[in-house]
C-alpha cells in the first residue's frame, strides 16, 4: 500500500489538499494489480480568475460594444478532479513484451466554465464554477522489444463522457471516444537511433467554438526522429513534426476561427548536453 498526498496554500483561491491511495497485489513475479484513488486541483489561471474585459465573440455580438464581457467570478476555486482507476500490468516472453490495462472514472467538480453555449440576456459572462464532467474509460498500452535493436509499442483508449447543461456539454463533447497511437524505435548501433511516433483521435468540438461541426485529426499526427550519440555526454538529434498536417487546420469550414490551429509540417533541430 502507498499513501500520500500534497498541501496547496493558495493566496487567492482556498487552501487545497489532493490525498492519493494506492493498493498494488503481486500475484506473480509478472504481474501486478493496482488500485488506485487521488484527489487532485487545477488552481485557475490568470484569466479565468481576474479577467475583465470586452471580446468579440460568434455568438452575440452587443451593438456599438462589439463583444461580449467576461468578468471573473471573485469567489472562483479550483477544479476538483477525483480518480479512480483499476489496472493491472503484465510481462511476457520472459520479460521483452508488457502489456499494460487499466479502466478508470474521473469527475470533475466546480468545473471551471467560460459561458459560451448560450448568450447571456445582459450580455455579460461569468466565468465561475458549474457544472460537473465525468469521464470515463479503458486503456491498453503493449510494448515489446524484439532484439537490442528494435522497439515497438502502442496504444488504445476507449473514453466516455457526460455532463448536464449546454455549457458542460462543451467540455463533454471535447473528450474524443478514441485515441490511437504507435511508437516505434530502430537503433542500427550503439550511435544512431531512428524513430516515429504516431496518434490519432476522434472527432472533437472545440470549447471555443461551439457552433461548429465536431471535426477530427485528419490522418492523424507523425512525427519522425532522428538521433545521434556524440559520446556519453552528449546526443544530437533531428526532428520532422507533423508529417501528415497537410495544411489541415483543425477546424471545419462551418467555423468562425476556421484558421486557428493551422497544422504545418515542421523541422526542429535539439542538442542535450550532460553534465
Amino acid at each position: 500500500m502507498n499513501l500520500g498526498g500534497m498541501y496547496e496554500a493558495n493566496d487567492l483561491i482556498r487552501d487545497e489538499f489532493m490525498p492519493r491511495t494506492a493498493l498494488i497485489f503481486l500475484p506473480t513475479s509478472d504481474l501486478s494489480l493496482r488500485l488506485v484513488a487521488s484527489r487532485a486541483i487545477r488552481t485557475p489561471s490568470l484569466i479565468e480568475s481576474e479577467i475583465e474585459a470586452v471580446f468579440p465573440t460568434p455568438i452575440g455580438i452587443r451593438p456599438g460594444e462589439g463583444g461580449l464581457t467576461f468578468i471573473a467570478d471573485e469567489h472562483i476555486r479550483a477544479e476538483v478532479i477525483q480518480s479512480l482507476e483499476l489496472g493491472g500490468h503484465l510481462l511476457f516472453d520472459h520479460g521483452r513484451g508488457s502489456l499494460d490495462i487499466k479502466v478508470f472514472h474521473n469527475e470533475v467538480d466546480r468545473l471551471i466554465q467560460i459561458p459560451l453555449g448560450q448568450m447571456p440576456a445582459d450580455f455579460t459572462a461569468v466565468i465561475s464554477n458549474l457544472g460537473k464532467l465525468t469521464i470515463q474509460g479503458v486503456e491498453m498500452q503493449v510494448d515489446y522489444r524484439f532484439n537490442s535493436r528494435l522497439r515497438l509499442s502502442g496504444g488504445l483508449s476507449l473514453l466516455g463522457s457526460r455532463s448536464a447543461g449546454p455549457d458542460t456539454r462543451l467540455h463533454a463533447d471535447s473528450v474524443p471516444d478514441h485515441i490511437f497511437n504507435l511508437a516505434g524505435y530502430y537503433t542500427p548501433d550503439d550511435t544512431w537511433t531512428l524513430s516515429f511516433q504516431y496518434y490519432h483521435h476522434a472527432d472533437v468540438k472545440w470549447l471555443d467554438d461551439p457552433m461548429a461541426a465536431p471535426l477530427g485529426a485528419g490522418d492523424g499526427f507523425l512525427r519522425l526522429g532522428l538521433r545521434r550519440s556524440l559520446g556519453e555526454q552528449a546526443e544530437i538529434g533531428l526532428y520532422v513534426d507533423d508529417l501528415l498536417a497537410s495544411g489541415f487546420t483543425g477546424r471545419g469550414d462551418d467555423s468562425t476561427s476556421w484558421p486557428a490551429n493551422r497544422r504545418e509540417t515542421r523541422t526542429a533541430v535539439s542538442l542535450q548536453l550532460n553534465f
